[in-house]
């Protein structure tokens, strides 16, 4: 089950053809997220703030399945592979629906986050912002900032509508939010990881132990 589908998140429409509608897809609330979508993951957080600011504890007294922190830890895992799945899901939409505006940069910008927060900062005028490498920088290798700016000089593309641009902007910044989520998520099991997968920890250290944990869910 997605995130989406168990939190409330906003799922993009599409008609019969599996075209993605933009007139179907859900407004965001102000923070990125669609109204109600925050609850769980703020749930989450909320607990990870908690048991981060606690004194770290070597092992867990009584049954693992009944210990809080072991639970937060087992959520906040699960739900990393949620955001995962629904950065790929708003990837997708953007990109259909960006392409009329710019089609060529999927091809140029290839890993999904960064093309998102491409998309967010060129908007219509991809001429003129393109250029302005301070805001592509933090993201993209100049190399890439040069392709993407003579690219867009040459393009096909045509301009969105106002309410068209406002949907991808939205769709941008909630998979921005989620990534922001994800990181503090991830940051919290890794610090634990000594706690919950001790083993695991000290073959291939805390960090990858996380990492490859973040990769399926624990029941």
């Amino acid at each position: 089950m997605r995130i989406g589908q168990q939190a409330g998140l906003a799922q993009p429409s599409t008609d019969p053809k599996g075209t993605p509608n933009p007139e179907g897809h859900k407004a965001a609330g102000s923070d990125g997220l669609p109204p109600g979508g925050e609850a769980l993951l703020n749930k989450v957080m909320e607990d990870l703030d908690y048991f981060s600011k606690r004194a770290k504890r070597d092992k867990i007294h009584g049954p693992v399945e009944s210990d809080p922190e072991y639970q937060c830890i087992v959520e906040a895992n699960n739900l990393m592979v949620e955001i995962d799945n629904e950065i790929n899901i708003i990837h997708k939409y953007v990109r259909d629906l960006y392409s009329k505006r710019f089609p060529e940069l999927e091809s140029l910008v290839l890993t999904c986050l960064d093309y998102l927060k491409t998309v967010l900062v060129l908007g219509n005028d991809i001429l003129e912002r393109s250029k302005q490498t301070d805001l592509l920088s933090p993201f993209l290798t100049p190399a890439t900032i040069m392709v993407v700016s003579v690219t867009a000089s040459t393009t096909q593309g045509s301009p969105l509508k106002p309410d068209q641009l406002a949907r991808i902007e939205e769709a941008c910044q909630m998979a921005i939010e989620l990534h922001d989520m994800r990181v503090t998520m991830l940051t919290y099991v890794e610090s634990r990881m000594s706690f919950i997968a001790p083993n695991i920890s000290i073959l291939v250290g805390a960090s990858t132990a996380a990492k490859l944990m973040g990769t399926f869910r624990i029941r």
